[in-house]
């Protein structure tokens, strides 16, 4: 049986497990694509911008310890060219029938949903970033 700290990575206070992630270039049925069956707003549809496609992302976070705040604006998803991008106003990932992290700060319990950047196409080498005060947490999202 494995803990969550040992499936997770574990900075500032918080247990953060990477469980999914969905790249495409138009959310038209993401959440049949992730296996959630049949929703009533299978007609919804996203679109990327021209030369980005989407990168949904699955977190789990759990509060450990101590006083930090996860704070959104703070997280950042990098690509192997050096490209840095946050996270997109996510609103639509409940429109897909999915399950969407917070868009407020995360500062207590436990916490599990999508949240969505908007990345460059063929974007590989994919990492989310976050600096908490003594440590920056990584996690590898992509080759």
């Amino acid at each position: 049986d494995t803990t969550a700290a040992e499936k997770g990575i574990t900075a500032g206070g918080w247990t953060v497990e990477f469980e999914d992630t969905l790249v495409d270039k138009s959310l038209e049925n993401a959440s049949t694509v992730l296996g959630y069956g049949e929703v009533e707003t299978a007609n919804f549809s996203k679109e990327a911008s021209a030369g980005k496609q989407f990168c949904l992302i699955k977190l789990k976070c759990k509060k450990e310890e101590g006083t930090e705040n996860i704070d959104w604006t703070k997280m950042v998803l990098k690509d192997a060219e050096g490209n840095s991008y946050s996270r997109i106003e996510d609103g639509f990932i409940s429109d897909l029938g999915m399950k969407r992290l917070p868009g407020t700060n995360l500062n207590f319990g436990e916490n599990e949903g999508w949240i969505c950047f908007e990345i460059n196409e063929g974007a590989s080498g994919l990492t989310l970033e976050y600096p908490f005060e003594t440590e920056t947490l990584t996690i590898q999202i992509s080759e």
